[in-house]
C-alpha cells in the first residue's frame, strides 16, 4: 500500500513538472514571438508574414565619426515578387511643414516605410512647428487622405547637418531597401506616378540592378529634387560627400561619380509630368530670423559650393550638362577626385576645417566614406 502510494505520489510529481516545463516553454515561445512582431529589427513579413499593425518609431542616432563601407550596408538582394510598393520613401525638411504635409498628401501609392530626416534651423520656433508636424503624422492625428504609408521612422537634428547628410542617414538607416525614393518636401506628386515608379523599379527592364539613378523631377540640369536611388549605385560609388554642406552641388558631384563609374542614370525628360515643384522652398521662403538662409545665400567663395566641387574636379562640372545619356560630359575634369588617380570614385572625409569656416556643425552622419 506504501509503495502505491508512493508510486501513485512520484507520478503526479513528474506528471506536475512536466505542467510546469510546457507553461514555462510556452510563456516563453509566446513572448518571443510578441517581441519579435512589436520590434521593427525583425520584419516578418519578408518571410511571408502579414502583421495587420503599423509600427512607428522614432529615432535620434550620432553617426558623427563613422566609417562608411557601402559593401556592409547594402548586399545583393532578392526581389520578392509580392504587391509592388514604394520600399521607401525618404525626405529631408527644415522648415514649411505644410510643404510636407501636401507632398505627403500626393502619395497615392502603398509606400512600407517613410523616413523623415529633420535637419534643425537656427530658428527655434521653425523648429517647434516642424517636430509637432512630423510627431502628428507618426500619431496619424494628420489626416493624409489615405492611409498608403505603413511605417514610419523619424530623425531629429538640433544642427543643420545638409540635405547629402539627411539622404546617407535615408540609406544607413534601410539598408535592404531595394530602391529609396528620396524627396523635397516643395514636391507635389501627380496622380499614378508613384505608382508608374513602384512598377517600372519591379519590372526586368529597370529593376533596381539595372540602373544607378533615376532622376523624376528638379530643374533642366539635375532631377534631384526626387529621384531613385538603387542599391548597385551605393555598391559602386558611396553614398552622398557631406562636404557640400549645406546644399548645392551635391548632385553634380553625384552624377560625376556615376558617370565615371558607367553607373546607369536615367533623367527624366518632362519634370512637369511627374510633378509639381516649388523649387529650393526651405531657402527662399525660410525665416527671415534663419541664419541658415543667409549663409545659403550669401555670394562669394563658398557660394553654391562651387570651390569645394571645383577643388575636388578640377572645375564646376555643374556647367558641363547634356540632354541626353550620359548628362555630363566626361572628358572634362578630373578622372578621380582631386587629380588622383588611386583614389575611388567612393571616397571623401569632411574637411572640418572648411565647414568651421562655413560657421557649420562639427558633426556629420558619415564623416569619412573610406
Amino acid at each position: 500500500m506504501v509503495l502505491s502510494t508512493t508510486t501513485s505520489f512520484l507520478s503526479d510529481v513528474r506528471l506536475t513538472k512536466r505542467r510546469r516545463f510546457v507553461s514555462v516553454f510556452l510563456f516563453l515561445f509566446i513572448s518571443v514571438i510578441g517581441a519579435l512582431k512589436c520590434t521593427d529589427i525583425f520584419n516578418g513579413e519578408r518571410h511571408g508574414w502579414k502583421f495587420s499593425s503599423t509600427r512607428t518609431t522614432t529615432v535620434a542616432v550620432d553617426f558623427s565619426g563613422h566609417q562608411f563601407n557601402s559593401s556592409q550596408y547594402v548586399g545583393d538582394l532578392v526581389v520578392e515578387q509580392r504587391d509592388v510598393v514604394i520600399p521607401v520613401l525618404g525626405v529631408t525638411v527644415i522648415n514649411h511643414e505644410d510643404l510636407l504635409v501636401k507632398m505627403l498628401r500626393s502619395v497615392d501609392h502603398k509606400v512600407e516605410t517613410l523616413v523623415i530626416f529633420h535637419n534643425g534651423d537656427s530658428d527655434e520656433e521653425t523648429n517647434r512647428k516642424m517636430r509637432h508636424t512630423i510627431e502628428s503624422i507618426q500619431l496619424k492625428q494628420i489626416n493624409l487622405g489615405h492611409d498608403n504609408i505603413k511605417h514610419v521612422i523619424a530623425f531629429y537634428r538640433f544642427n543643420n547637418l545638409g540635405f547629402s547628410a539627411g539622404v546617407n542617414q535615408i540609406i544607413l538607416s534601410t539598408p535592404h531597401a531595394r530602391f529609396w525614393l528620396i524627396v523635397n518636401n516643395d514636391v507635389e506628386f501627380h496622380p499614378g506616378i508613384l505608382q508608374e515608379v513602384a512598377q517600372t523599379m519591379a519590372s526586368n527592364k529597370a529593376k533596381s540592378d539595372n540602373i544607378c539613378l533615376w532622376g523624376l523631377v528638379g530643374d533642366r540640369a539635375s532631377r534631384y529634387s526626387s529621384f531613385v536611388l538603387t542599391p548597385r549605385a551605393v555598391r559602386t560609388i558611396g553614398i552622398f560627400d557631406e562636404n557640400f554642406w549645406p546644399a548645392y552641388s551635391e548632385d553634380c558631384d553625384y552624377t560625376a561619380r556615376l558617370v565615371r563609374a558607367d553607373c546607369p542614370i536615367k533623367f527624366e525628360p518632362d519634370s512637369e509630368r511627374m510633378a509639381s515643384h516649388v523649387t529650393s522652398a526651405s531657402w527662399k521662403k525660410a525665416s527671415s530670423k534663419s541664419d541658415l538662409r543667409k549663409r545659403v545665400k550669401q555670394n562669394g567663395k563658398g557660394h553654391n559650393n562651387y570651390d569645394y566641387l571645383i577643388e575636388t574636379w578640377g572645375m564646376n562640372l555643374c556647367k558641363l550638362y547634356m540632354p541626353k545619356p550620359p548628362y555630363m560630359d566626361r572628358s572634362k575634369g578630373c578622372v578621380r577626385p582631386f587629380d588622383n588617380l588611386k583614389a575611388e570614385l567612393s571616397s571623401w572625409s569632411v574637411d572640418m576645417k572648411r565647414r568651421h569656416t562655413r560657421k557649420g556643425p562639427q558633426e556629420c552622419v558619415v564623416c569619412n566614406s573610406s
